[in-house]
């Protein structure tokens, strides 16, 4: 139960852990504050910034290299396996963009004397970078993007030391949109926005680009197989249920599409827009992603909320309407 329990909870953004939002989660932000002010940036961009990959990427390396060729200008960078990510870690010389986590646990006292507790885990790749306040080293976090794991993850969360979950995330979990072409993606429109220090965007704002979704409403929206997948909050099993009858709202133009191949497609260079669901504890946020840029053209958050609904598309869809 107490399992069952974090997956329903509802977290606040705590900037002193982990923060982060891109519309799959982007999220530029300030520590201790509600506005991304920029003036992090001159001393991030005197960071070498690592990126560590996980074992099962060992053999993606050559994709991964020319992502942050083409796609990484900001900071000077490199390439380093989690085992050897203790060298870089908390060091002030490296920023470091890697998987991360925070599990916050809530206890409710009632008058019956009764309590019940509620355990929130979330899953996101983080970019941090280490400074020096007050005599003392803090990290601070310039951005999350937030992950879909599968129910696995959270179930482990619950039974594992920090430490050993802290590995299981970096070499056994299984997230959805953890492949090279979202990571391309991500990276792209991080760096941008980094360069441009643009405005903080929230994880739980609303973002709708009308402008930008215009040409959806003549071309093809492309959405993941695993896009409605559903989760029992009862028996924290995943199923799948008819894409067909989530999208029957959407007015405009669809087409389903295998995880791998979006991701082949964003690799290629194609030009497109997609759909992607992020499920993280029990919050969900629909997105909607330009593949040439990596720019959220759209994005909705939707608390105590993990599974996608044909009001959701709904939701998409009257913006193409407007």
């Amino acid at each position: 139960m107490k399992y069952l329990l974090g997956c329903l909870a509802l977290c606040s953004c705590l900037f002193s852990y982990a923060q982060y939002s891109f519309s799959p989660e982007y999220d530029i932000s300030k520590k201790g504050s509600d506005k991304f002010d920029g003036t992090e940036i001159p001393k991030f961009k005197k960071t070498t910034t690592v990126f560590i990959y996980r074992p099962d990427q060992e053999s993606q390396l050559k994709e991964f290299e020319n992502i942050l060729k083409e796609n990484w200008t900001i900071t000077p960078y490199l390439l380093a396996p989690y085992s050897e990510i203790g060298k870089y870690r908390f060091k002030l010389q490296y920023s470091l963009f890697d998987t991360r986590f925070f599990v916050k646990t809530t206890k409710n006292f009632r008058k019956d004397g009764t309590v019940s507790t509620y355990v929130t885990t979330r899953i996101f790749y983080g970019l941090s970078m280490n400074v020096m306040k007050k005599g003392k080293q803090e990290e601070l976090f310039l951005c999350r993007i937030m992950l879909n794991p599968n129910m696995e993850a959270y179930g482990y969360s619950q039974t594992r030391t920090a430490a050993l979950f802290d590995d299981y995330l970096h070499t056994q979990a299984v997230f959805l949109n953890g492949g090279m072409g979202y990571l391309k993606n991500y990276i792209s429109y991080m760096n941008k926005r980094l360069q441009q220090e643009q405005p903080y965007m929230s994880l739980f704002e609303t973002l709708e680009n009308k402008e930008l979704m215009m040409p959806l409403k003549t071309q093809v929206l492309y959405v993941p197989d695993n896009f409605a997948y559903k989760m029992s909050p009862f028996t924290g099993k995943e199923e799948p249920q008819s894409l067909e009858e989530v999208m029957r709202k959407y007015p405009g133009k669809w087409e389903r599409v295998s995880n791998q191949k979006i991701n082949e497609m964003i690799l290629n260079g194609e030009d497109f827009y997609y759909a992607i669901h992020i499920r993280n504890s029990g919050d969900k946020y629909m997105n909607v992603i330009h593949s040439k840029t990596g720019n959220p053209v759209f994005k909705s958050y939707h608390p105590m909320s993990y599974n996608v609904k044909d009001s959701d598309l709904k939701e998409i869809g009257a913006m193409l309407k407007k």
